[in-house]
């Protein structure tokens, strides 16, 4: 007959269980998929062997195998492991939520920028420079009534282009919707400009999703 034991703490002592047995209950447990009673005798084994200040719960296989038929080994394990995967499906949930919604707030921040950008166009150039000589020219300085200097001197000139790029717009706006809709679980959509200058599908409300 096996014992009473907590399922929602399968690994705690239960009544009427030495604390070797439940010490040994718990190394099986922490062995993973691949436990057993032979590996767990063995790792004790090896233990006892290499440090002889160990004391591992028991070195003799049948001792180890009553408590596992006796305490209900592998129902209680079956139950920790239920109770660990779905604790960490949990904590896996609440990632992925997280995730979503810092990816919602980028893309928000993001399509705001766009638009604000859109809106302050000449403020956001892809700007070139290019210095052109100037002619050669005859300059006097006069120093005092008796000395002037005479000088050649050239003036050049810097001449700056500016551009709105429009190509980096496009890929800012592209980047917006892609982590939207990522984030509200919306398949993607081409992105595509109004003629107002605002950007449009970069994203849509989760609240809508």
């Amino acid at each position: 007959m096996t014992i009473a034991w907590n399922p929602k703490a399968p690994l705690e002592r239960a009544q009427g269980v030495s604390r070797k047995s439940n010490q040994a209950l718990r190394d099986y447990a922490m062995m993973g998929s691949g436990r057993s009673q032979r590996k767990l005798i063995e790792h004790y084994k090896g233990q006892a062997a290499s440090n002889p200040l160990a004391k591992p719960p028991t070195l003799i296989y049948g001792t180890l195998a009553g408590w596992c038929l006796r305490n209900d080994w592998v129902a209680r394990v079956d139950a920790w492991t239920t109770i660990q995967q779905e604790r960490d499906e949990a904590e896996w949930v609440e990632r992925r939520r997280q995730i979503r919604q810092d990816d919602w707030k980028l893309a928000d921040r993001l399509r705001e920028l766009v638009n604000e950008i859109l809106d302050a166009a000449p403020t956001f150039y892809r700007r070139k420079s290019k210095i052109e000589r100037g002619e050669t020219t005859t300059r006097k300085t006069r120093i005092s009534d008796e000395e002037t200097i005479i000088e050649k001197v050239r003036v050049d000139k810097q001449v700056i282009t500016v551009a709105l790029d429009g190509h980096l717009m496009a890929k800012a706006a592209k980047a917006a919707s892609a982590l939207g809709r990522l984030a509200a679980e919306v398949q993607p959509l081409p992105v595509k400009m109004e003629h107002s200058g605002h950007v449009t599908l970069v994203g849509i409300d989760p609240d809508g999703a």
